[in-house]
């Protein structure tokens, strides 16, 4: 586990949930909250002193944190964002990109994220779609 990788994604989702609001009259604003939350544990993978796994459990503990209220009422907003975030990793995009022994693991992120999970993989197909190119 990363303590860094845990503490962005927590201030970023903590930010989300505290600003919902506000957030979603600026465009964009989720999206770059959610580079921000997972850049800080990516940026530490990049630096060689966590491994993408490190990374990985750190996104299933914040997961987890949300099923103990740690986000209150706005658990399902928060599991969306945190899988937003997590979607937009390029730690996660190498793991899911090699596959192997990270398949099962990354199964488990998805499962712990739920409906987030699917919001968060729609909306990043949709923009995917619609991006020129």
């Amino acid at each position: 586990i990363s303590g860094h990788a845990v503490q962005g994604l927590i201030a970023g989702t903590g930010a989300f949930v505290r600003h919902l609001r506000e957030l979603r009259s600026v465009a964009g604003a989720r999206q770059h909250l959610q580079q921000y939350a997972v850049d800080v544990g990516d940026r530490r993978v990049f630096a060689g002193v966590h491994f993408p796994s490190d990374n990985l459990a750190s996104w299933l503990v914040t997961a987890r944190l949300c099923d103990q209220g740690f986000f209150g009422e706005l658990v399902d907003e928060a599991k969306a964002f945190i899988a937003g975030a997590v979607l937009r990793s390029a730690v996660y995009q190498a793991m899911h990109a090699h596959g192997g022994h990270y398949t099962a693991a990354l199964k488990r992120l998805e499962q712990a994220l739920g409906e987030g999970w699917v919001r968060a993989a729609a909306e990043a197909r949709a923009a995917q779609a619609s991006a020129p190119g």
